[in-house]
């Protein structure tokens, strides 16, 4: 997300809004709605998802290691949310700590692109209230072939950063237009989620029960 500034528009915030309630609703999670509630959310990125979580509670907080993320968070946040009740953090999971307890506990698509993915869960994990929620995004093991291969292909045909975007842009423009349509981001934050990221250790499901 930190590859280009975030310039939202309505139009692709309410597509956001939308994309983001569907995920949330299809997994029997309760919306919740001018709760007092507080949230965390661990791997903020640009901010486009941290705007909708910001209505669900009474206090947020987003953490993200990437300082140009976390400006390009705030600029959004200030242009478009109707609360003051959040905070940033530029800090990784692991170095990150908080006094408080958290009703809610979010992290997508984050922690699968760390080294140890299990003790990023178990972090995030000890800011989770008794009763809280953890809504959790993660990359599983037994669904990431097609991703994987597509990422081989590009590092075999591409020299550079600069060519795995080139390239991905020429290979791979159906599945990146289609996943800019449904999903609100943009091109390039996409290749740099899904290509650039240069470390990548989807988990089981069972890990993570256990």
């Amino acid at each position: 997300d930190s590859q280009n500034e975030a310039i939202l528009s309505l139009d692709s915030l309410n597509l956001t809004k939308s994309v983001v309630s569907t995920n949330i609703k299809s997994q029997k999670f309760t919306i919740p709605k001018n709760s007092n509630k507080n949230l965390i959310e661990f791997g903020c990125g640009s901010g486009q998802r941290s705007l909708i979580y910001n209505l669900w509670a009474k206090k947020t907080v987003h953490v993200d290691f990437d300082k140009k993320s976390i400006k390009n968070a705030k600029n959004l946040f200030n242009k478009f949310s109707t609360k003051k009740n959040f905070r940033f953090f530029k800090n990784s999971i692991e170095e990150f700590s908080h006094k408080d307890k958290f009703d809610i506990v979010l992290s997508e698509g984050v922690i699968h692109h760390h080294n140890d993915p299990y003790a990023q869960f178990k972090k995030c994990q000890k800011f989770l209230k008794k009763d809280g929620y953890f809504v959790l995004g993660i990359a599983n093991d037994s669904g990431c072939f097609q991703r994987m291969l597509a990422r081989q292909t590009l590092y075999l045909l591409s020299k550079n950063e600069n060519e795995v975007i080139k390239n991905s842009k020429i290979i791979f423009s159906e599945f990146l237009k289609r996943s800019h349509k449904y999903s609100g981001r943009k091109i390039d934050d996409i290749i740099a989620d899904i290509f650039l990221v240069p470390t990548w250790k989807p988990i089981s499901t069972q890990v993570i029960e256990k």
